[in-house]
């Protein structure tokens, strides 16, 4: 995307008030200065209110559904800064976001090593998924006929209930 482009998306100009020369950047389609509009914003993963992604998306759940994908998708850390309404919106607390991550990684049989350091840093934290614990996990999917998700689930498990049965002492 063109720094200009993503100048004018910062400073929430509307189609109309934009340069000549950015609008034939754009090839004059003020369709296309939306996409890039809404790609930036999940890109940047931008709160939907207070944002120009407001008047070109009408639907705030879907948009907020299509940053939650594209950042899982790409392996980002959980939005944080948008966590209100994740988790009462959506219903996807951190923990979720990163069990789907996990999961998804496994059943790609991706590498451990795919994940930026900051995301496998939180799932961690989180899950109590290591390199170690995941390269165990993929060990043992590999050598029985039970599916990944069913062993992460297990394990994930394992590892709440003994966070919690530490808490309680």
């Amino acid at each position: 995307m063109n720094t200009e482009v993503e100048n004018c998306i910062r400073n929430s100009y509307q189609y109309i008030k934009l340069p000549a020369n950015v609008k034939q950047t754009l090839g004059n389609s003020s369709k296309e200065y939306e996409k890039q509009v809404v790609n930036f914003s999940i890109k940047n993963q931008l709160r939907y209110r207070g944002n120009l992604v407001r008047q070109v998306r009408k639907d705030e759940k879907k948009y907020y559904e299509e940053l939650l994908k594209y950042s899982n998708e790409h392996l980002m850390l959980y939005p944080y800064h948008l966590s209100d309404i994740m988790v009462k919106g959506l219903r996807i607390t951190p923990f979720t976001y990163y069990h789907r991550m996990m999961h998804d990684t496994m059943s790609g049989e991706r590498s451990y090593d795919s994940l930026p350091n900051f995301t496998a840093a939180d799932c961690l934290r989180l899950l109590g998924i290591g390199r170690n614990q995941y390269i165990d996990i993929m060990n043992q999917c590999r050598s029985s006929r039970v599916s990944k998700c069913y062993i992460l689930l297990l394990y994930i498990q394992l590892v709440v209930n003994s966070a919690s049965g530490q808490n309680s002492n």
